[in-house]
């Protein structure tokens, strides 16, 4: 019988086997279908791998091929099956440390820091130490509130491996939550000599830069990153916000003009164009972007309340201090 059919239930046929025969070949389809999900993981092919896993256990429960199947729901992004498996596996083999860790990425990746934080505690003693835990209990604590500890964590990290590039890129981001930029930007000036490309580095950079007060750099900072990914919703955001501090409202509006031509369904930036129209003495369009914006996102009502109805109170209250733009 092909794989495939055995993998999709072709009917058949013998049904004079004998119980031993029966057993075997239950085994053989087993063996197939864990291996074959296994080099379709090591091809890319992460949907078939999940298939063959699923497969496999409905022959056979094996907590290898639990893991197997968690590691592969995992990598397709299905993190809360992911998640159901490796809680079932936590239990049932409390020292493994390889499936607490993938258990903690997982709540990691629904957001779900607290149970995370709690997961990792689980990990025994002699592995507590090991970096890839302390990168993740750091994680965990920035954000459950403890931002300190996992600047301190990672600062720890750091000092034994200052190869390990992620806990600069993690303390960078918890750096800037804390409007620490100066610290911030040691970290990813750092990070930029090795990965020039990368986006949340420039981000970053851009947003330690504009903490201590250098406009100009955040400006050049996050040009830089609007250059490798024109896309980037939340540089052009921050780009607005730094034209609007310096009070150059003709490039605001030429910047938001063009960020609406390539992204017409980005409804932050009409709000933000609204904005911008309206310190330009241009009521009707300001008022027709905010509509447009409420269109678009009409969950953010709360944020635009009232600004049809009483549009220059709203505008005032929003262009006050450093940060017009209220985020």
């Amino acid at each position: 019988m092909s794989f495939l059919s055995k993998l999709f239930g072709a009917s058949n046929k013998e049904d004079s086997a004998t119980p031993e025969q029966s057993e075997a070949s239950q085994t053989r389809n087993f063996n197939t279908l864990r291996d074959d999900g296994v080099r379709a993981m090591s091809m890319g092919e992460t949907p078939f791998a999940v298939k063959c896993f699923e497969a496999a256990l409905k022959i056979q429960d094996d907590l290898s091929v639990q893991a197997l199947l968690a590691e592969a729901l995992f990598r397709q992004g299905s993190y809360e099956q992911a998640r159901e498996v490796l809680a079932v596996l936590a239990d049932a083999e409390p020292e493994n440390t390889n499936v607490m860790l993938l258990l903690a990425r997982a709540e990691g990746e629904l957001q779900m820091y607290a149970e995370m934080r709690q997961t990792l505690s689980r990990v025994k003693a002699e592995d507590a130490q090991e970096i890839s835990v302390r990168y993740l209990v750091a994680e965990a604590d920035f954000h459950t509130g403890n931002a300190i500890f996992a600047v301190a964590t990672l600062t720890q990290i750091l000092a034994e491996d200052a190869e390990f590039l992620p806990a600069y890129l993690l303390r960078a981001r918890v750096l800037v939550s804390m409007g620490q930029g100066a610290q911030a930007i040691e970290d990813t000036a750092h990070l930029l000599e090795l990965a020039p490309e990368n986006e949340e580095v420039h981000h970053l950079h851009a947003q330690g830069l504009l903490q201590t007060g250098d406009n100009d750099g955040a400006e050049a900072a996050v040009r830089r990153l609007l250059e490798l990914n024109p896309f980037h919703r939340e540089a052009s955001l921050l780009l607005g916000t730094i034209l609007a501090a310096t009070e150059r409202w003709s490039d605001a509006l030429g910047m938001w003009n063009e960020t609406i031509e390539l992204q017409p369904d980005f409804a932050e930036a009409y709000r933000e164009r609204g904005a911008v129209k309206y310190k330009l003495h241009n009521e009707k369009g300001a008022a027709e972007d905010l509509k447009k914006s409420l269109e678009l996102q009409p969950d953010a009502a709360s944020v635009i309340e009232g600004e049809f109805s009483n549009l220059e109170n709203e505008m005032n209250a929003r262009f006050k201090g450093m940060n017009p733009y209220g985020f």
